[in-house]
């Protein structure tokens, strides 16, 4: 019995996000738990020499990216609940 699956997916993207939450909804019928972690280190720099644009993607795959997955789960969770464990 296949009871797990491996997934890319891009959490920037809301459409990555939603194709693959998609395709487990298909595989499994719902989502009962779901650990949502991504996380982005970026340069390590000083402050004052510290790219912005990398500082953009840190927030951008750490925070936006957690709400995107958080988001498209709680959606399918909302009647039969389950569990969401936001780590980073």
């Amino acid at each position: 019995d296949n009871n797990c699956i491996a997934l890319v997916c891009d959490v920037t993207s809301v459409e990555s996000v939603n194709t693959a939450i998609t395709t487990v909804i298909e595989k499994f019928g719902r989502i009962d738990l779901v650990w949502n972690n991504a996380g982005y280190q970026g340069e390590i720099k000083p402050t004052l020499e510290y790219d912005p644009v990398d500082f953009a993607r840190v927030m951008n795959i750490n925070v936006t990216g957690m709400f995107l997955v958080l988001q498209a789960c709680a959606k399918h969770m909302k009647d039969g609940g389950g569990s969401i464990v936001n780590t980073a």
